[in-house]
């Protein structure tokens, strides 16, 4: 998923639930309170740090590939 610290077209805005750091990774938790749904998000370190996320704080996703499962 592609997260965004402001609203550019095609994204939806999430609250960051959860921060998990497994070392070079960043798994992150979201709630996407429109929905009542939880989306999960993995980032390199280094786009983490970029973006200076935390807990709380109000983000825009949008998926970078989209798959359809029959």
């Amino acid at each position: 998923m592609q997260i965004e610290k402001t609203t550019v077209p095609g994204t939806v805005p999430v609250k960051i639930n959860h921060i998990h750091l497994l070392g070079p990774i960043v798994q992150i938790e979201l709630h996407c309170e429109d929905i009542g749904e939880f989306l999960e998000a993995e980032l390199s370190k280094e786009q983490f740090l970029s973006l200076e996320l935390k807990i709380g704080d109000q983000v825009f996703v949008k998926p970078k590939q989209q798959s359809l499962y029959p």
